[in-house]
């Protein structure tokens, strides 16, 4: 029997896995229960939730003589936290918080004795007639991906950050306001094509998450440069008086002003050069220069200036 030991998963969701190749084919996921399993009325097996996506293959598997025994084994005696069947591999898993030495060497050791009798428990099964795990993988993270860096490198070779907004939350706000409905349409798609009744949980959530992470850079970098690269509104000077200043430790020397952030409480204060911060005072004059905004999102045509 030929075992690959590995760590898996994103930063604080870190798995130690143990995987080994079966004579079968299919997606079954077990693991134990978690709020989210709860709220979604997630199904279960005995106390464990349930993934899966041909009810016949798994129907088959329940049905093996000592295939509940073996389940209880490794959640009860060698405490896994998820066992799943992905394509032709046995997976089993602990979550972790930072390095595989919190699970103990015994019970890895024992663990793997039980996938051994799995393995022969599994010789006999034939592979599932539905096997989308592969699809589910592309649609709800590499495609979204894809297109991500795909538009963010078209926003970065464009030159993003010629066009900053006046107010980089409500740019924020603005795409994610935009891209909803595509997002939304996007989720459903996805539902459609690789959810069914015991994987729409993972798919909503997993791919709300991604489609809400890629928001972001998309808005920062491709919207960013669309609101700038094709604005053909007229150039705005304006004229405003500084309220305060102060160094923030991550964005560097920080001007309030008093008209644009009282109109604009939310948004940040404006960052100038070192030399410009120790040039004005609290009450100097400034002017800036912006346009509107090819979707409707102001930006700086040129920066802070002292007003003459």
């Amino acid at each position: 029997m030929d075992i690959t030991l590995l760590t898996e998963g994103p930063r604080g969701m870190h798995s130690l896995v143990v995987q080994v190749s079966v004579a079968t084919l299919g997606y079954i996921k077990l693991r134990k229960r978690d709020f989210f399993d709860k709220a979604f009325f997630q199904r279960k097996y005995g106390s464990l939730a349930l993934e899966y996506e041909d009810e016949a293959w798994v129907n088959r598997l329940f049905g093996l003589v000592g295939f509940e025994e073996l389940v209880k084994r490794l959640f009860e005696e060698f405490g896994i936290s998820w066992l799943e069947i992905r394509g032709d591999l046995l997976r089993i898993g602990w979550y972790i918080r930072k390095e595989p030495k919190e699970v103990e060497k015994e019970r890895l050791l024992g663990a793997v004795d039980v996938l051994r009798d799995f393995l022969s428990l599994l010789k006999g099964v034939a592979p599932s007639e539905s096997y989308r795990e592969d699809l589910r993988n592309l649609l709800t993270f590499k495609l979204p991906i894809a297109l991500t860096v795909l538009l963010s490198i078209i926003g970065i070779a464009g030159g993003f950050y010629q066009y900053s907004p006046a107010c980089v939350l409500y740019m924020l706000f603005t795409g994610f306001k935009l891209l909803f409905p595509f997002a939304l349409f996007y989720l459903i798609f996805c539902l459609f094509m690789v959810g069914g009744a015991t994987m729409a949980q993972r798919v909503l959530l997993k791919t709300s998450l991604v489609l809400f992470t890629c928001s972001f850079f998309i808005t920062l970098f491709f919207l960013t440069y669309i609101n700038g690269r094709f604005d053909d509104s007229e150039v705005r000077v304006k004229k405003d008086l500084v309220e305060r200043k102060y160094v923030n430790i991550k964005r560097g020397p920080t001007l309030i002003l008093v008209e644009f952030h009282r109109e604009n409480p939310w948004c940040e204060g404006f960052r100038v050069s070192e030399e410009f911060y120790y040039r004005v005072q609290v009450g100097s004059p400034v002017e800036y220069k912006t346009k509107g905004g090819f979707l409707g999102v102001e930006w700086f045509y040129s920066g802070l200036v002292l007003a003459e």
